[in-house]
C-alpha cells in the first residue's frame, strides 16, 4: 500500500475472537514451533 491508498475496512472473521500475528526474524525455522507453543499456552489459559 502506498500513502495515497485508503485503508481497507476491518472485517470480522466468523468464530475468531482474537488474532495474533507472528512475524519471523533471523531464525525462520523457529517460527512454527513458537506458534504452536503460543497456541498451547493461550489454550491452557482459556483464551
Amino acid at each position: 500500500m502506498t500513502a495515497n491508498q485508503p485503508v481497507p475496512p476491518k472485517l470480522p472473521i466468523t468464530g475468531v475472537k482474537h488474532l495474533i500475528a507472528v512475524g519471523s526474524g533471523k531464525r525462520v525455522s523457529a517460527r512454527p514451533q513458537f506458534s504452536v507453543n503460543l497456541g498451547v499456552a493461550l489454550a491452557s489459559l482459556g483464551a
